[in-house]
């Protein structure tokens, strides 16, 4: 309960009456002002006008953690805006086109990436599957220079890369730590400090809605999500593209 600095023998009846009566009304927080009680409330805020970033066909788009399921619906959706060069990154390697039609006829994820893959590529894409690990900066320079010399210019990033871990904060060591904050944050900043000087449409980052109001058990993708935020409104200071989405539970 927040209380006036001043508000005198009648706030003290009105804080009895929260404390004793029932008079919270099963509120977690109350803010008690000129006598009249305040609860917080979450409300619809509405959204300055949408400016628009079309993709070309002559550009090329990255996205990291983009061989897994949510980078795949991320490129079908660039494809279906337009773009026709994605680099999708991830820490392991992608299946050898060779084996597809033998791992594509045994079904499971790997069966749907190397489907998702192709239904890119039916549409007209070209689509480089990169093993780079965005937590190492000599790795993600590396891709980027090859892209900058074989490719049509960079235009778009969607740091989509993460690892998602369930442990108490009793339960957090180093190593638990580094393998949820390296992909968000140290990704993060190699990304930012290397396509600094590239001319760039947009620049997502994939946040999380726990580093807005914290999640049991997530607080250390909480923090690494929170970094996200905090990058994207330092990249709006230095006038370049930034915006960090905190999703909420994906369906």
């Amino acid at each position: 309960v927040d209380l006036e600095s001043a508000g005198g023998d009648a706030q003290v009846v009105a804080l009895e009456e929260v404390l004793t009566r029932g008079a919270g009304e099963g509120e977690e927080q109350l803010v008690l002002r000129g006598g009249r009680r305040f609860v917080p409330r979450l409300a619809p805020s509405p959204l300055p006008p949408a400016r628009t970033a079309p993709l070309e066909a002559a550009a090329t788009y990255l996205v990291t953690g983009g061989q897994g399921e949510l980078g795949l619906h991320v490129a079908r959706w660039m494809v279906r805006q337009g773009a026709r060069h994605v680099v999708l990154t991830a820490r392991s390697a992608f299946p050898e086109r060779a084996d597809w039609d033998a791992l594509a006829a045994g079904g499971g994820d790997v069966a749907a990436r190397i489907l998702a893959v192709r239904e890119l590529e039916a549409a007209g894409a070209t689509v480089v599957l990169a093993r780079t690990d965005v937590s190492r900066r000599e790795q993600m320079a590396e891709l980027l220079e090859q892209v900058r010399t074989t490719m049509p210019p960079l235009k778009g990033v969607v740091h989509a890369a993460g690892v998602s871990t369930h442990a108490r904060l009793r339960e957090l060591d180093a190593s638990a730590l580094d393998a949820v904050l390296a992909p968000k944050v140290e990704g993060a900043w190699h990304l930012h400090a290397l396509t600094r000087d590239a001319s760039l449409d947009f620049f997502v980052l994939f946040s999380s809605i726990s580093a807005v109001w914290g999640s049991v058990g997530s607080g250390h993708y909480a923090a690494g999500n929170a970094f996200l935020d905090a990058l994207a409104q330092h990249r709006r200071a230095l006038g370049l593209p930034a915006t960090s989405i905190n999703w909420g539970p994906w369906a």
